[in-house]
């Protein structure tokens, strides 16, 4: 879309075009936010204790550690095509996308769905 769609657009609509986009984006991060939130704290009230325990506080830095080293695992794995094609990702670009992972309403919504799954 980036290459030939923007130019389908007209000069003068296309700021109004990128708000309208600006907004919906807006709107389905703040629903998907709030929709964990209260997911969230029904299955944390809904717990045997009723609260956050410590143990979870515990957990929390070694689940990320353990998230990051899979991800690192696993494009890695794929980083002989990612160099080759497409945009041709570099080594320094590859740190970042190790780094950066899946953060904010695209994470939490995977979140979601697998902690719905069966």
């Amino acid at each position: 879309m980036s290459a030939v769609g923007k130019m389908s657009i007209h000069h003068e609509t296309e700021h109004a075009v990128h708000n309208v986009w600006g907004y919906i984006v807006w709107a389905a991060e703040t629903i998907i936010f709030f929709l964990a939130g209260i997911i969230v704290g029904f299955r944390v009230l809904n717990d045997e204790s009723g609260h956050i325990r410590n143990s979870d506080y515990y957990r929390l830095p070694i689940l990320y550690i353990f998230m990051n080293f899979a991800r690192a695992i696993s494009i890695s794995a794929f980083w002989p095509i990612l160099s080759t094609t497409g945009y041709k990702m570099t080594r320094s670009e590859m740190t970042v996308v190790i780094w950066g992972g899946l953060r904010g309403a695209v994470g939490i919504a995977f979140a979601l769905i697998a902690a719905n799954d069966t």
